[in-house]
């Protein structure tokens, strides 16, 4: 009896403590964290590269946000990747339009049937334009009030979600924030004044080497130098948005720079 006892109180602990995607998640920054492929987890037909992780920088800095209280965001800052579909000329990194603008909305998680549900128009995970049964295609077509995404695997800092479309399915990876898990490059670096016009500076916590690379928002490299020890010199870059790519040690991550 106290056998019993002892397991069906430990099976309470851990379901207790189910893993559940509350928290704040991005995409991870890697080669093959967006894929869509004719079967489900396959790439078969597009993934993006290592170097995306840098050109398309505006995206893989966008958090999604899985509140306590059941609502959801999609916070994407000054500027996110945009579509043809959501009335640009060229897809690439610009200011977030309506309805995929962070609008409210919930979330609901199904451990069972392992599904996340986002109600509210506008609302997604991994690319705006994906929906259940197909991708939006025209500016000006509204999306679903609603997406319901297959939890392939989560985890305390992973989580693989699926969703099928017209004929295949896309797949996206994303790791999860958490506060003073990681010294990481975030907190070890720091980058001002931004915007800035002709000097940036940069300060670390570190005896490693720091390299800094900026690129433009095409992904070419405009500057670059090693063993950064404060200035860099930006006055060569025009008035825009760009992104630098800070590598501490083994170390890399990047960050938004504007230029005034």
């Amino acid at each position: 009896m106290k056998k019993i006892t002892l397991v069906l109180t430990l099976l309470a602990f851990t379901f207790s403590f189910a893993q559940t995607p509350e928290g704040t998640w991005k995409l991870t920054p890697q080669a093959g964290a967006l894929a869509v492929g004719p079967t489900q987890g396959s790439a078969g037909w597009w993934q993006n590269s290592a170097g995306d992780v840098t050109t398309r920088a505006c995206l893989f800095d966008d958090q999604y946000v899985f509140n306590s209280d059941g609502s959801f965001q999609n916070v994407l800052g000054t500027d996110t990747w945009l579509e043809t579909s959501q009335g640009v000329a060229t897809e690439g990194c610009g200011t977030p339009v309506a309805p995929h603008n962070g609008s409210a909305a919930t979330w609901t998680y199904d451990s069972t049937a392992n599904t996340i549900v986002l109600n509210g128009t506008g609302a997604f995970l991994g690319l705006a334009k994906v929906f259940n049964g197909g991708e939006l295609s025209a500016a000006g077509t509204t999306p679903p009030a609603s997406i319901t995404y297959t939890v392939t695997s989560i985890s305390s800092t992973n989580m693989t979600i699926d969703i099928a479309i017209s004929g295949g399915w896309w797949r996206f990876l994303f790791t999860k924030e958490v506060a003073g898990l990681n010294d990481n490059v975030f907190n070890a670096v720091k980058m001002f004044p931004n915007p800035a016009k002709d000097v940036v500076q940069f300060s670390k916590h570190s005896n490693e080497p720091l390299d800094i690379q900026i690129f433009d928002m095409l992904g070419k490299s405009l500057i670059a130098h090693k063993n950064v020890q404060s200035a860099v010199n930006t006055s060569s870059l025009r008035t825009g948005v760009y992104v630098v790519q800070m590598t501490l040690g083994t170390k890399a991550t990047t960050k938004k720079l504007v230029v005034h």
